[in-house]
């Protein structure tokens, strides 16, 4: 799914090509923003299949949209802003075909702010402090609260461990899986639609898992930082629609936890705007002009 970084999306696909160009049948790109200029990717492969929806659909809409054109039991969903620097597919693949019980399999990420693992823990009211932006991270309560949700405890796992979800930034899937518990729930625009698939897949039977000594290159917000407003309301709307949904909150407690979670937005942005606090590097670029 791309949303104005074309440069982004190029740099992705030639990395993959670098070291799966024989594994590659086809790349899907969901151009959201509506650019020109995307018939340079054809420079690079003829794999290339490209659908312009006319609109954006969002992160988990846009890959429902193309899930409909693979013709793989396996899809690889790929950020734009992660670069591929291993042969790391050959052993997610194997991985993955070799239990029936596993419907995704991740991997490690170096990214401006050190090593991380692309999985989650399911989301609790209390987690929306731990994330990766959260100012409160310096507070060694909020800390041990960040860590445990983006599994900050297995940075130096040796062997491949499971997880309750997988991040959408890197993450490799079992078509026939997705489809069975109805792929994205296409009521997240944008943050959450991950682990909300992670947890129909979970109850569906499935296991997830992180093979830790393989790793990408992730410019973590890329795209996001172009919309910060946006970004920050989506995520927050995102966050109290999963929470109602899964009955992570009382119906009582409801209008609370929406107040709590617009306060914290604000203060994030306001932070960010000011430049007070930033855990993530700025990876911005300059604005295109739309051709919808």
């Amino acid at each position: 799914m791309d949303y104005n970084s074309l440069k982004f999306t190029e740099r992705a696909i030639k990395s993959l090509l670098q070291y799966h160009s024989e594994l590659v049948e086809k790349i899907i790109v969901v151009d959201n923003y509506g650019l020109s200029g995307y018939e340079n990717l054809f420079n690079i492969t003829q794999k290339i299949m490209i659908i312009r929806p006319g609109r954006n659909l969002g992160f988990g809409r846009s890959i429902n949209l193309a899930m409909k054109y693979v013709d793989t039991p396996l899809v690889l969903l790929q950020n734009p802003d992660t670069i591929i620097n291993m042969n790391i597919l050959d052993i997610m693949i194997k991985k993955l075909t070799s239990d029936e019980k596993l419907a995704a399999v991740s991997v490690m990420a170096n990214t401006p702010e050190g090593k991380e693992v692309l999985a989650r823990r399911f989301t609790k009211a209390y987690d929306i402090v731990g994330g990766r932006r959260s100012p409160l991270l310096k507070l060694k309560l909020f800390q041990k609260i960040g860590e445990r949700y983006r599994y900050m405890d297995k940075l130096n796992e040796e062997k491949p461990f499971y997880v309750d979800a997988f991040t959408g930034t890197f993450v490799l899937l079992k078509k026939d899986a997705f489809f069975k518990v109805g792929g994205f729930d296409p009521g997240y625009f944008l943050f959450m639609e991950d682990v909300d698939l992670s947890r129909k897949l979970r109850l569906s039977g499935y296991e997830i898992m992180v093979i830790p000594y393989l790793e990408i290159t992730h410019h973590t917000g890329s795209t996001r930082k172009r919309a910060p407003l946006k970004s920050g309301y989506s995520k927050a709307k995102s966050v109290y629609m999963y929470f109602v949904k899964w009955r992570e909150i009382k119906k009582l407690s409801r209008p609370f936890v929406g107040l709590l979670l617009g306060l914290y937005t604000i203060l994030i942005l306001f932070l960010d705007f000011f430049s007070i606090q930033r855990p993530e590097q700025s990876w911005k670029m300059r604005s295109r002009k739309r051709h919808f």
